[in-house]
């Protein structure tokens, strides 16, 4: 066998065994455990439309990718300060632009709308329409900068949607503020919230992310990793495909 050919040999071994170290790489990262169709744990087992986008663009690179489900809080802030990689879902305001690293695109985007009592007359309401008044918010949960700098309305701090929604039918809040098919979905897992409420208006339309740490060492490097994998399938149509599936309630489960 000639040099060249030993050397041609060498360097396809090289690049076989390289891709198959990287076939077997597993990345993990964090994720909100209760905002359910998005990301959430289900009995026991992590699932929901961003939980399959994450999996899919990291798929789409022959990437694994483990799961750290936890309370958003705490998510957020373990990707802060480098004790985890990334969390999601994220919102990317004025008040986390420099926080984090951002991909793009983003994942996708929702509405955030305010739900009142099923007898209230109330429609299309703003942000300047909750000051002074009690809202049930979420612990931690970003909800677009016109409201989140507010200091006029009067928030209440709950652990969960579920739990903001059961404060307003207890009357101890006037509003409480969640996307829309959130707000569905809790409603057919607990039957008795279903029929007592009414959306009367909206805060902010968002841009939901996967917010990579600036303080963790691989943050820059798995970002621009995630972000072709992301474009990989928003160009094959496998997000359109995983995006029509959730939101059209195959996801009920």
């Amino acid at each position: 066998m000639s040099w060249r050919q030993l050397r041609w040999l060498a360097a396809l071994v090289f690049a076989v065994c390289s891709a198959a170290a990287q076939a077997q790489e597993t990345i993990t990262v964090a994720a909100e455990d209760s905002w359910y169709p998005f990301s959430g744990l289900i009995k026991g087992r992590g699932q929901g439309m961003t939980v399959d986008i994450v999996r899919a663009a990291y798929r789409a690179l022959g990437l694994e990718v483990k799961f750290d489900f936890m309370p958003y809080a705490r998510c957020v802030a373990m990707a802060r300060s480098g004790a985890e990689l990334a969390c999601f879902d994220t919102f990317r305001t004025p008040d986390t632009e420099s926080e984090f690293l951002w991909h793009s695109p983003s994942l996708f985007n929702v509405e955030y709308r305010i739900y009142a009592p099923i007898d209230s007359k109330q429609r299309h309401l703003g942000v300047r329409d909750l000051e002074g008044q009690h809202v049930a918010v979420t612990r931690g949960y970003e909800y677009g900068a016109e409201f989140d700098r507010n200091a006029k309305v009067l928030r209440e701090l709950s652990s969960s949607d579920e739990s903001n929604f059961r404060m307003l039918l207890a009357g101890r809040v006037a509003y409480t503020i969640t996307a829309e098919v959130i707000a569905k979905t809790l409603f057919k897992q607990h039957p008795e919230l279903a029929n007592k409420f009414r959306a009367v208006g909206s805060v902010s339309r968002n841009d939901v992310y996967m917010a990579f740490s600036r303080r963790h060492p691989e943050g820059p490097r798995e970002m621009a990793r995630f972000e072709k994998g992301l474009r990989i399938i928003r160009e094959n149509g496998r997000l359109q495909a995983i995006e029509q599936r959730w939101m059209q309630g195959a996801g009920d489960r």
